[in-house]
């Protein structure tokens, strides 16, 4: 005996309801794929700052400022690069 839910998707492959929906599938599952790729990209940015050296003016000025340390070094080797 079918299930209720292969009744419900059999109902609607046969309303023809499925197919209208299936490009939003397609971009629900690109969507999905954005925080992963989003993460690789600032998993990128963070290692990058972490092989520079530190710049010696912005990293202590942003500690000054309050960031984290961290986030001071490499948000501090980011902008000595992009001044260069």
């Amino acid at each position: 005996m079918p299930t209720f839910a292969d009744l419900f998707v059999a109902e609607l492959a046969r309303s023809g309801l499925l197919e209208q929906l299936k490009p939003w599938g397609e971009l629900f599952d690109q969507f999905m794929k954005m925080p992963e790729g989003m993460g690789l990209m600032a998993r990128a940015i963070a290692e990058r700052a972490e092989e520079n050296f530190p710049s010696k003016a912005y990293g202590p000025y942003l500690e000054a400022q309050g960031f984290a340390p961290f986030l001071a070094r490499g948000l501090g080797s980011l902008e000595h690069r992009t001044v260069t």
